[in-house]
Order: C-alpha cells, then sequence, then structure tokens
C-alpha cells in the first residue's frame, strides 16, 4: 500500500509539473550603433572609448543576465521567463542596421519591449542617465501604430530603469523625455522609434565624452553594471521578483593626487584612481583585480570568438592596458551578509573596510580611498628655490605629497637666519603655512629653510623624503632671498571727474589719488602729467600743477587755465 501511495504521488507530481504554465517575455536588444570599421562613433577623448563597442558589449551582458537569472517560478503553476532578439552581435558595417530595420525586428517578432542602448556626449562636461520613450512628455505613444495610441507603460519604464541606470553608474542626474519634446519637433523624431509597433526606450546611460566617466567605460565590468541595471528594471516593470542578492561596486582613489582633466566641481572624480588595484571580499575570498576583468569565464566567450574584423579594443577583457585611471570594482551577485573589503595596490598601504550587503536596493557602493607608501616628500612650495625677490611678509607654504605627522615637522623645522615663525595647517594636515609673528621676515635678506629628514615623519612615520626620488632620509632646503621693503609702483585707486562725465564746468579740478607717496626725490615729475583735448587735432591745453600729501598719499591735481 505505501508503494502504491508513493507512486501515486510520483504520477501527481509529474502531472502538476506538466501543467506549469510558462510566461515569456520577449525583449528586443538593440546595441545601438554599431559599425567600428566605418569609424562609427570613435573616441573622442584620449582613453580610446568606442561607443559602437560599448553599446554591444552591454546589450550582449544585458542578455547573458535575462537568459541566466531572468528564469522565476511565480506560483506552483506559472513559470516567467525570457526572451530575447539581438539586433547584432558583431561590430562591423554590415551589421550596422538601418533604424527602420531595427524597428521592423521588433515588430515583425511581436516583442514585448524595444531597448537601445547608448551612451551620451556633450562636450566633456555633461555627468547624468538620459532616458528617452516615444512621443511628447508625459504622454508616450507608441509611434508606429495609426494614431499613435498611449503607451504610458513606456514612461513608467523609463522611470524605472533610468533609476536603476543612475545607481549603478552613481551618475549626477536623471532625465526622463520624450522623444518628440527633447528634439522639439511635436511629431515622431528618433528613427528607432519612428515605425516601432512595440513599446519602447532608448538608454543614454551616461556620457563617454566626460573624462572621469570614459576611462570608467574602459573597464568592463563597469558597463556590465549598467546591464544589470537595464536587467533588473525589467524584472521588476514585468513584476517579477529580483534575484536574491545584491552588486557592490566603488571606486578607489587616493586623495594625495589629483586629475589633470576636467571633472565636476564638488565630485569625488577631483582624486586620482588608483590603478591596479587588488581588492578581497572576505569570506568568500573573491578577488577583484583592477586592469583585469573578473568576468572572463561568465561573460567573455560572446564576443571572445569574433574574428579579427570586429576589433575588440575598449578593455579587451581589460588586459590591454586601456583599462585604467578608473579605480572601478565590482562584486556582482553578492549573497546578503556582512563582509571585509580588503584593498590593496602597488605603492599603496593595504587597507580594509567592514560593509554590510543588504536587500535594501540591489546596487550598493562603498568608495575608498588608498594612502600611498611613497614617503612623503614635498609637492610644492612657495618662494622658488634660490627665488631673489620674496616678498618678506608674504608667508612661506609648503604642500607636502602625505598627510603629516605635524608635531615632528615642526620640530625638524629651522629658518636661517632665525625668525620667529608661526605655523598653520590645513584640515588634512598636508598644507603647511608659514607666517613671520611680526608680520614680515626682515627685507632684503637671505634665507635657508631646511626640514630635517631624521626628525620629519608622514603620518605613518615614514622619514621625508627630501629630494622626492621615492627614497626617504634626506633633507628638503630652501633658499630664497626677501624683497626690499618697497616692491611695488605707485598706482592710481581713484580720479576725478570720473570716465565719460558730462558737465558744464569749463574749469574743472582733474585729480589722481595715489595709494602711496610718491618718491619725488628723482626730479620734477610734473612732466608726467597733461591735458590734451581729443576732439579734432590734439591740443595740450595749459593747467597749473599741484601735488599735496594726504594721510601719507600723494594727491595730483590740475587746474586748467
Amino acid at each position: 500500500m505505501k508503494r502504491l501511495l508513493i507512486l501515486l504521488f510520483i504520477i501527481s507530481s509529474l502531472l502538476t509539473a506538466q501543467n506549469i504554465d510558462t510566461l515569456d517575455y520577449k525583449i528586443c536588444i538593440n546595441a545601438g550603433h554599431g559599425g567600428h570599421d566605418s569609424n562609427d562613433r570613435p573616441p573622442v577623448t584620449p582613453a580610446g572609448f568606442w561607443e559602437s563597442e560599448g553599446n554591444l558589449t552591454k546589450a550582449l551582458a544585458l542578455e547573458t543576465i535575462l537568459k541566466e537569472y531572468g528564469v522565476v517560478d511565480i506560483d506552483d503553476s506559472t513559470r516567467a521567463r525570457f526572451r530575447t532578439v539581438m539586433t547584432r552581435r558583431n561590430n562591423r558595417t554590415e551589421d550596422d542596421l538601418y533604424l527602420s530595420s531595427i524597428a521592423a525586428m521588433a515588430n515583425s517578432n511581436n516583442c514585448d519591449w524595444m531597448q537601445s542602448i547608448h551612451s551620451n556626449a556633450y562636450n566633456g562636461t555633461a555627468h547624468y542617465t538620459l532616458i528617452l520613450y516615444p512621443g511628447p512628455d508625459g504622454d508616450p505613444r507608441i509611434n508606429g501604430l495609426a494614431g499613435y495610441p498611449s503607451c504610458p507603460e513606456e514612461e513608467t519604464f523609463a522611470v524605472k530603469s533610468g533609476t536603476n541606470i543612475r545607481d549603478a553608474l552613481r551618475t549626477g542626474a536623471l532625465y526622463t523625455r520624450g522623444d518628440w519634446s527633447f528634439y522639439g519637433t511635436g511629431k515622431p523624431y528618433l528613427g528607432v522609434f519612428r515605425t516601432l509597433q512595440v513599446p519602447g526606450t532608448l538608454s543614454e546611460g551616461t556620457f563617454h565624452d566626460y573624462y572621469p566617466e570614459t576611462f570608467r567605460l574602459q573597464n568592463l565590468d563597469f558597463r556590465i553594471n549598467e546591464s544589470w541595471a537595464i536587467a533588473v528594471s525589467f524584472m521588476d516593470f514585468y513584476g517579477l521578483p529580483e534575484p536574491e542578492f545584491a552588486n557592490l561596486a566603488g571606486i578607489v582613489r587616493t586623495r594625495e593626487a589629483t586629475v589633470d582633466y576636467y571633472y565636476k566641481s564638488g565630485s569625488l572624480d577631483k582624486f586620482q584612481p588608483v590603478d591596479s588595484i587588488e581588492v578581497t571580499l572576505k569570506p568568500g575570498g573573491r578577488v577583484y583585480r583592477g586592469n583585469t576583468t573578473m568576468y572572463v569565464d561568465e561573460y567573455t566567450p560572446q564576443w571572445s570568438k569574433a574574428g579579427p574584423g570586429d576589433y575588440y579594443t575598449n578593455g579587451a577583457n581589460n588586459n590591454d592596458g586601456n583599462n585604467r585611471n578608473n579605480g572601478f570594482y565590482l562584486f556582482d551577485s553578492l549573497a546578503y551578509g556582512d563582509y571585509t573589503l580588503v584593498f590593496d595596490a602597488p605603492g599603496y598601504w593595504k587597507d580594509s573596510v567592514d560593509v554590510t550587503v543588504s536587500d535594501s536596493r540591489f546596487f550598493q557602493y562603498e568608495n575608498f580611498f588608498l594612502v600611498s607608501s611613497v614617503p612623503p616628500f614635498v609637492r610644492t612650495f612657495s618662494p622658488k628655490d634660490h627665488e631673489s625677490m620674496h616678498p618678506a611678509w608674504e608667508p612661506v607654504i609648503l604642500e607636502f605629497s602625505h598627510t603629516m605627522d605635524t608635531a615632528s615637522v615642526e620640530k625638524g623645522l629651522e629658518l636661517t637666519p632665525y625668525n620667529d615663525l608661526i605655523m598653520s595647517w590645513n584640515s588634512d594636515n598636508s598644507k603647511l603655512t608659514l607666517t613671520a609673528s611680526g608680520d614680515t621676515l626682515d627685507v632684503e635678506t637671505s634665507y635657508t629653510l631646511t626640514l630635517k629628514a631624521d626628525s620629519v615623519l608622514g603620518n605613518r612615520s615614514q622619514h621625508l623624503d627630501g629630494n622626492a626620488d621615492g627614497v626617504g632620509g634626506d633633507d628638503f632646503v630652501l633658499h630664497f632671498t626677501t624683497s626690499p621693503e618697497d616692491i611695488y609702483p605707485p598706482e592710481v585707486v581713484d580720479f576725478y571727474p570720473p570716465r565719460s562725465l558730462s558737465h558744464d564746468d569749463l574749469q574743472p579740478v582733474i585729480s589722481f589719488f595715489f595709494d602711496e607717496k610718491i618718491d619725488t626725490s628723482g626730479g620734477d615729475i610734473r612732466e608726467k602729467f597733461a591735458l590734451i583735448r581729443t576732439s579734432g587735432a590734439n591740443t595740450e591745453i595749459p593747467t597749473v600743477f599741484d601735488m599735496y600729501i594726504v594721510d601719507n598719499k600723494t594727491v595730483v591735481s590740475l587746474f586748467p587755465t
């Protein structure tokens, strides 16, 4: 009897399994502009990023993620899965289809959605996410259907996907717009939308001509995180459960160096990213190595089969030297829990931070700053060495490469001949300002400022590298000579009458007010002043010259006769 019950249970289970309904969501993925060998969207910065390749790799990664994680059980009798239609898989001229052909592929395959993937450009100064949908702002429409019926789901998905992309890439802002309004046409504009008969959106995830982002886009994993953003947006949009894990990403930088290209004011992009990072995740032992990729096994096969004519150079699996100056790392599909991230890189002190990965949000970030292990040196200084006319009342300023042990610097600093100095530091103790306690050093005096390496230490007890050769232990020596007491010529700080004044007085008093008393020991200065009539032929008008001393400053007046 027991065997019979077991057999009936197995048969019942098989019948139930056979009755599971599968909901297919078919997504047409358009990999934006293509055709590397026809110079489509060539690099606009020295980083060498090709938009056509970025579009394609993001599209291929999106397809993989939807296939790997897009099959879910909604309940005991219903399963959902994603199917994809790719408009291209290579990056040759022949793969760059007409926009109408792309729309036709989405239409003929009865796709549930068409997603076109791009990156943006605008003079290298913008950094935001833009999602476009067919129609005017606030009233999205399917362009290809007669009468352009409304499709409000397009705007809903635009906001959802744009929010996720912004979270994944940390762009500065999000804008969702209808193409009719964005381009000011009041009618269908984008070719990829114009004949589209299914819902669709176009993502400009970020700006590939904004230098810091250009370098990040060269990192294949940075692009893959954008693909994750689009994938989880579809899962959420169709009411499917998101994967029960999160993506943890971040950028490793150093505060001790700044970049030499444009960055958004107030952003962390000011600071130099650290190359060749190694980030270890504990527990678990997963290791992310910068300038390489952790996705070689999982994702690379899709595009590593490309032939020589496909020209995949963006990162080229991140091992060809193009993946640099970004400091980006990513641990995707990370189980919820508490972790420690250990950061290491050549020339920097190893450091770590504790993080908690939770279900609060899918895209989680942990930026980090490493401290250089190179011995501290004086990065900039004023005055320059052997400067001969340093104003005696101006401070001496030393900017160090590291945060310094201030007590050791003050102990190891000597000024010869001696002068009592007031020492003040900036907020991170990397910039020292030396001011004479009497408001000025002695004028026309030769000074030697010395920082003794045996006393001066950085914040990690490294001895000063006085000559900045990478080896600590030698003194920093600065020679300069102060200027005479007065080194600035007299300046006219006010005058009367003011410029362009019209009045009836034919004999006005014309006065010049100087910022100091003029030295007249060198001779008569009245010949330096003249009143010239400039209408018609230039004619000098006779004047009576007079000079006064008011508050130890010279006033010169001319009285026309």
